[in-house]
Parts: structure tokens; C-alpha cells; sequence
């Protein structure tokens, strides 16, 4: 496939894609009035709208597998690539394990990569985990927990039971609570650890600064858990990476999908200066 015809071909399907599903919604709200007029052609419209969210689903659908090569290609330029899988994310027990995220109940995600950055093995994707509350008179509400990029990196030392970084906020922390000497990172996180020494020999003095740089550069909420000779980190960015939306040319799409893997690698390289963690 040509560049042209790639551009032609994406903005066609994403342009289909839009076209039904706002019809679809237009259909859906002219059911809802016909409803209490005439139950036949409300039936009629609500199969026009149900037909439109299909065909808007399938188009979007093509749309994300024209990219799927380029997405891959662009993986396998910076890292050792195993696996993408596009439709995957992280198994819901293994996110509600890490205890870094509390109120959800839902699970969303996308962009499932696997395989190893400098040697190192990792795993990371598109995260979104949601809750509903009620507004009062029957409605309710969804509540984003996090939405954003969540990593699982392996390290080269075992860390003696749990410690667990969060950025301040309100809620319940597991593990006791650790007061490191540097002030500012007590200011910005909360640390807590089954273990406060192992606390201590993951923190050191330079890590934490970079932890604090790490959080600036990504912009985010970052929460990290290290437990055994694993690293969870989650970054509440709302980021949707290698999605390219808005992109019309092959050029600008692979541009697009690189800036998304540079912001997942270059806070990766912060992290790798732990010595301790990382023998590269």
C-alpha cells in the first residue's frame, strides 16, 4: 500500500466510522421520542440505530487493522518485540492485585505490548478502570479511577515484600506508611512498605529524584509498586497511545506512534539508573 492510498484509505473508513455512530445517535434519540407516539416506527428507528452502531463499530474496526503493521513496525525499531495485541490489556486480578488503584470495578484497555526495552523484559498497555455512582432519581454516573499507561517491568533484584509509591491523594494506603529524608518527595508521594527497610534500599537519594523527575517528564499521576522482582508502575495521563487520531498521511501516523513509544521509553530510561534494580 502506498502512503496515498494509506491516508485515502484511514480518513475514508474513520470518516464512515463517525458518520454512523452520530447517526446513530440521531436515530436512537428520534426512537426514544417516537416511543411514546408510535411503538412501530420507533422500532424502525431503533433498528436504523442499531444497525449504524454496528456498521460505525466495523469501520472503526478496519480502520485500527489498516494500522496494526505500522503500530508493530514502529515497536520492533526501539524494542525486542514478543507479542502486540491490540484488543488486550492487563488480566483485571493482576491490576486489582497490585492494590494501586481503589474504587473501580471496571476494566477497559487496549495496546497489549510485550517484550524487552534495553534488555530489559516488560509488558505495558492502555488502561482505563471505572466506576459508576448514583446522581440521586434513578441516574447514575461513570467515574474514571485511571486512565492512562500502566507498565510491568522485571527487574534484576527481589524486593522483600511490597513497596508502594502514590502520588497524594485521598484514601486508604496498604502497608506502613515510610518517611524518607528527602522532603519534597514526602510532600509530592506517599510511600508505604511491608518491609520500611526494603523501602530504604529501593529509595535511594538519586532514585528518588528521579522518580520526581520521571513524574514530571510524564506528566502524569504516577503510582509504582515493587514487589518481588517485579515493577508496576501506573501513569494517569489519559494518554491513548499508537492511535494516531486526527493523523491523515502514513508519515504523520508513524511520527505519531514514535512520540507515543519515546514517552513510554524515556521514562523507562529514567528508571533504569537504579543500579540496584538494573544491572544494564
Amino acid at each position: 500500500m502506498t502512503p496515498e492510498q494509506f491516508g485515502g484509505d484511514l480518513s475514508g473508513l474513520r470518516r464512515k466510522s463517525t458518520i454512523c455512530f452520530v447517526a446513530a445517535v440521531v436515530a436512537l434519540i428520534v426512537t426514544i421520542i417516537l416511543v411514546r407516539i408510535n411503538f412501530i416506527p420507533a422500532i424502525i428507528t431503533g433498528a436504523a440505530a442499531a444497525g449504524m452502531f454496528f456498521a460505525g463499530s466495523r469501520f472503526g474496526k478496519q480502520a485500527k487493522e489498516m494500522t496494526i503493521p505500522l503500530r508493530r513496525e514502529v515497536l520492533e525499531s526501539r524494542m525486542e518485540l514478543d507479542s502486540y495485541e491490540p484488543d488486550s490489556h492487563f488480566p483485571r486480578d493482576l491490576v486489582k492485585s497490585t492494590k494501586l488503584f481503589s474504587g473501580w470495578s471496571s476494566i477497559h484497555g487496549s495496546d497489549l505490548v510485550t517484550g524487552r526495552y534495553r534488555g530489559v523484559p516488560l509488558r505495558f498497555c492502555d488502561l482505563k478502570l471505572t466506576h459508576e455512582e448514583s446522581d440521586g432519581d434513578n441516574s447514575t454516573r461513570t467515574v474514571t479511577d485511571f486512565s492512562g499507561t500502566f507498565l510491568e517491568i522485571r527487574c534484576d533484584r527481589s524486593i522483600s515484600g511490597a513497596v508502594r509509591i502514590k502520588e497524594k491523594r485521598k484514601g486508604l494506603f496498604e502497608g506502613k506508611v515510610v518517611e524518607t529524608e528527602n522532603e519534597a518527595f514526602n510532600k509530592q508521594f506517599t510511600v508505604t512498605a511491608d518491609n520500611p527497610q526494603e523501602a530504604f534500599y529501593v529509595l535511594t537519594p538519586q532514585f528518588m529524584e528521579t522518580i520526581v523527575k520521571a513524574d514530571a517528564y510524564a506528566n502524569a499521576k504516577t503510582q509504582m509498586l515493587f514487589k518481588d522482582n517485579l515493577i508496576y508502575v501506573g501513569l494517569y495521563n489519559s494518554k491513548d497511545l499508537f492511535e494516531g487520531k486526527g493523523k491523515k498521511t502514513m508519515e504523520d501516523y508513524r511520527l505519531s506512534c514514535e512520540q507515543d513509544l519515546a514517552y513510554v521509553t524515556n521514562f523507562l530510561d529514567m528508571l533504569f539508573v537504579n543500579s540496584a534494580l538494573f544491572h544494564l
